[in-house]
């Protein structure tokens, strides 16, 4: 995530979506709920310099 003050098609009510975003992005402890990334469902979002990343709780084994 570059960019958590960006504003989605899908929020209802994007000021209320842009301080959830930040009060999450503020806890690195949170576990988050992400069913389309495919490395993982769970994880957290963490600093990363400027930006944020995704680190599944439990990534899936690659196959192959």
């Amino acid at each position: 995530m570059a960019e958590p003050t960006c504003v989605f098609s899908t929020d209802v009510d994007p000021d209320r979506a842009r301080k959830v975003r930040n009060r999450i992005l503020q806890r690195p402890d949170t576990v988050i709920a992400a069913g389309h990334f495919t490395d993982g469902v769970f994880g957290r979002v963490t600093p990363a310099g400027t930006a944020y990343t995704w680190t599944p709780i439990h990534p899936v084994p690659a196959t192959g």
